[in-house]
């Protein structure tokens, strides 16, 4: 009786930190969609240091070679040669994507992409971009037809629609 107890109890702790470690791991973690036009380099900046950088998916008929046609330095994440893509991001350290103690805003914007032709906006740096609402025909599909790079939000392909964001003061 008491090994049987003794026993799960182990297998409890075990799971638990498990699932910690995991929880850490994918916290420190995120998928980011980056693309460049050909003969353009694309980059995002980011709030802490990226320790490494895999490609998820490729998204363009073009190479995505890390450190040719895309890669990291210090905070920043680039991507050039036509390079479109899906990478998985590790950061340095841990924590989580909010700023404590400061003071930022909830705001709300609408992007519209006329005549099929990529636009966009200067949003500076953001947490929680998502589309709250859809107001075109068109397909908006976050990293195809609309998406945030170097703290520009872009619609393009005819998407038009309303954007929710955390802006940083």
């Amino acid at each position: 009786m008491k090994r049987s107890v003794f026993l799960k109890s182990t297998i409890y702790v075990i799971l638990c930190l498990g699932f910690g470690a995991l929880a850490a791991a994918v916290q420190n973690s995120r998928r980011v969609t980056l693309e460049s036009e050909v003969g353009r380099r694309e980059s995002r900046m980011f709030d802490r240091p990226i320790e490494s950088v895999s490609i998820s998916k490729r998204l363009s008929d073009k190479p995505c070679r890390i450190n040719r046609d895309g890669g990291w330095s210090g905070k920043r994440l680039w991507v050039d040669n036509g390079c479109r893509a899906e990478f998985e991001v590790r950061f340095r350290g841990h924590g989580d994507d909010r700023w404590p103690g400061d003071k930022g805003s909830r705001r709300t914007i609408r992007l519209e992409s006329q005549d099929n032709k990529r636009t966009s906006r200067y949003i500076g740096v953001v947490r929680d971009l998502k589309l709250t609402r859809k107001l075109s025909d068109k397909a908006c599909i976050k990293g195809w037809s609309w998406g945030y790079d170097d703290r520009r939000l872009w619609v393009d392909r005819g998407c038009r629609a309303d954007f929710e964001y955390w802006e940083r003061k």
